[in-house]
């Protein structure tokens, strides 16, 4: 199983909006670094095979950002080119099964993508299921590029429209637990607040 993580550069300005506008962008950077630190981190002890999709800056500073983790820039498009392309690229490289995720979940875990890959098993997809009705990982076991064509992104509707989309495609769906992206103000652990002094 490969873990293909779509991240942002942490630059000033550039990440978490819908937190800026609470809290200013110099708060939203911190936050946002927070949470890819956490992520990394649980990432790197889960011990499975990492690709992080960067976008945001040259390879060089990716290199430099991301010490020595194996790398690999986004295409320009909206998502559903990004992860359409990272998916047909993936398979085509190898058979192995692939889980796309965010940056915004930093409770994604080594135990968590253990029962993905228990899930993988049986089904042809594991999707979690985000409060904000989206999702936070898509596992899979195939290119199926039409779970990220006219799909509505960023809105309420990227879940029900791609379970839409992987039912044309007569794929078995499981559904994992729902959680959380830190999106909005509200979303922040208040731990995190304290932390980061607001």
């Amino acid at each position: 199983m490969r873990i293909f993580l779509f991240c942002r550069y942490p630059e000033l300005g550039k990440v978490k909006s819908r937190l800026a506008a609470h809290c200013g962008p110099e708060k939203a950077l911190r936050l946002y670094k927070k949470m890819l630190s956490v992520l990394l981190k649980n990432l790197d002890q889960s011990h499975k095979k990492l690709i992080v999709h960067y976008t945001g800056c040259t390879r060089g500073r990716a290199v430099e950002w991301l010490a020595c983790r194996e790398i690999k820039p986004q295409v320009d498009g909206d998502l559903g080119k990004k992860l359409g392309s990272a998916v047909r690229q993936g398979f085509a490289e190898s058979e192995t099964s692939i889980v796309l995720i965010g940056a915004d979940c930093p409770e994604i875990d080594g135990e968590l993508l253990s029962k993905v890959e228990k899930v993988l098993q049986n089904n042809d997809l594991a999707i979690g299921p985000a409060v904000d009705g989206g999702y936070y990982l898509l596992a899979l076991k195939k290119s199926v590029e039409p779970l990220f064509e006219n799909i509505d992104w960023g809105t309420k509707n990227v879940l029900s429209q791609t379970l839409a989309a992987a039912s044309k495609e007569n794929l078995k769906v499981k559904l994992l637990e729902e959680k959380n992206d830190m999106d909005h103000w509200a979303d922040i652990p208040l731990e995190w607040q304290e932390e980061l002094d607001f």
